[in-house]
């Protein structure tokens, strides 16, 4: 049996989007550098945070 020594869970814009579809491109590319520069390791990043962060720097 391997030793795991690291994991990696990766976003993309198609995600952003799939949760926020009016965001453009480039948005969601916002979104997952603030989520990069900003996520809380005791939350991580998941569905929810996704929109929270969209919303609070994109609501109209």
């Amino acid at each position: 049996m391997l030793l795991t020594k690291q994991i990696s869970i990766t976003w993309d814009i198609d995600d952003i989007l799939s949760v926020r579809p009016h965001l453009s491109p480039h948005q969601a590319s916002q979104v997952l550098d603030f989520l990069e520069e900003n996520h809380d390791a005791s939350v991580g990043i998941n569905w929810e945070v996704i929109e929270v962060v969209s919303d609070m720097l994109f609501l109209n």
